[in-house]
């Protein structure tokens, strides 16, 4: 029986420290949450400061940090947004499009979605090419310029917006135009009268809607269609032809 009452006397003393321990080691770790969360938001005050005093490259690298140590953090996803802001600031716009366009997925609902899409806009609006290249990204941004003027009917960038969507219906009618043009060139009438059906069809308010009815017109009658050639002649005279 002594020996029973020893060992059982022993193992209160280890359970004793074991509970200790863990209560130490519990306490540690609900301390070290209360760090974390008054570091994460310490470094995000830090980078809007670096931010407001357009010290991008800083502020960014501290994001970065955010992001690496809180990924899942509500903070790490606002700070995505600044620092896609920060680097179409410094001109990386690829970069600045990849991080909005994380943001809008992540956070659809976010009180400043439509400065996201607006983000987005801006920096994709950067990388079109110029005329003559590819036009793939130009006719993406038209859409997403469209998509945001139907969402946003009264945000603060909806004009600036508008101001790029005329630009780029000029840009995607233009190289319409010029394909069009080029196939003129070449004989291939039928190629030349789909280029300017969609310029006049789908971009009227464009600066080539007029170059492209009498390129029309001018087609129709190369292939022998005189008929529909005088439709688009009539149509550039007037209502009074």
């Amino acid at each position: 029986m002594g020996f029973f009452l020893v060992l059982l006397m022993s193992l209160r003393g280890v359970f004793f420290v074991l509970f200790t321990v863990l209560a130490v080691f519990s306490g540690s770790v609900h301390a070290d949450e209360a760090i974390d969360e008054g570091g994460v938001h310490g470094l995000y005050d830090r980078a809007t400061v670096l931010f407001e005093k357009k010290k991008y490259k800083d502020a960014i690298a501290i994001l970065n940090k955010i992001e690496a140590l809180y990924p899942f953090s509500q903070v790490a996803i606002d700070g995505s947004l600044m620092s896609a802001e920060a680097n179409y600031e410094l001109g990386n716009y690829r970069e600045a499009a990849t991080l909005v366009e994380g943001y809008i997925g992540i956070y659809p609902n976010s009180p400043v979605i439509d400065y996201a899409y607006y983000i987005r806009i801006a920096s994709k609006y950067m990388l079109v090419p110029d005329l003559g290249l590819d036009d793939s990204i130009a006719k993406e941004v038209l859409e997403y310029a469209v998509e945001f003027v139907k969402m946003f009917p009264e945000s603060e960038y909806l004009a600036p917006v508008q101001e790029k969507l005329g630009h780029l219906r000029n840009h995607v009618a233009a190289k319409e135009f010029l394909t069009g043009r080029f196939y003129m060139k070449r004989g291939e009438y039928i190629a030349a009268i789909k280029r300017f059906s969609t310029l006049v069809r789908e971009y009227p308010d464009s600066a080539y809607f007029q170059e492209g009815m009498y390129r029309l017109s001018e087609a129709y009658s190369a292939i022998g269609d005189k008929d529909t050639a005088s439709v688009y002649t009539n149509m550039l005279a007037g209502p009074e032809a």
